[in-house]
């Protein structure tokens, strides 16, 4: 709990720092915050992390900048649908089928998990086609 709260009190801190705070770290800030909210959280406040998801993307949008690589699956449907339905850890390291570019970057670690999902789908894809 006590990481929640610090994440928040950055937030906090962020947002009444203004435009001394860049909106690329603010929406770091927001994505690590919701993050952690889905880590330690309990399973009724996780709907915390998808408004602190959407701060983020609003954050980009007025700005007008375009989302940096490392976040642009987190705003597609399909990424945000695996971050707020799916069970991931930020705990894994390296696997064999993707590694962890900063092992210090709860968002590394997300990002990971979902190239391994996305690997593991379209391996049973493969393996075990459905006819549609």
């Amino acid at each position: 709990w006590r990481s929640s709260f610090l994440g928040l009190a950055a937030m906090n801190l962020a947002e009444s720092a203004d435009k001394l705070v860049s909106f690329e770290v603010l929406a770091e800030i927001y994505v690590s915050a919701a993050i952690q909210i889905r880590s330690s959280f309990p399973d009724g406040l996780h709907f915390i992390a998808r408004y602190f998801l959407s701060r983020a993307q609003t954050s980009y949008g007025a700005s007008g900048e375009t989302v940096p690589a490392s976040l642009q699956w987190l705003f597609q449907p399909k990424g945000h649908r695996f971050f707020v339905s799916r069970k991931w850890s930020c705990k894994a390291g390296d696997s064999m089928w993707a590694s962890v570019s900063n092992k210090v970057d709860p968002i590394a670690h997300v990002s990971q998990a979902f190239r391994e999902h996305l690997l593991r789908y379209a391996l049973s894809s493969i393996v075990l086609p459905t006819s549609s």
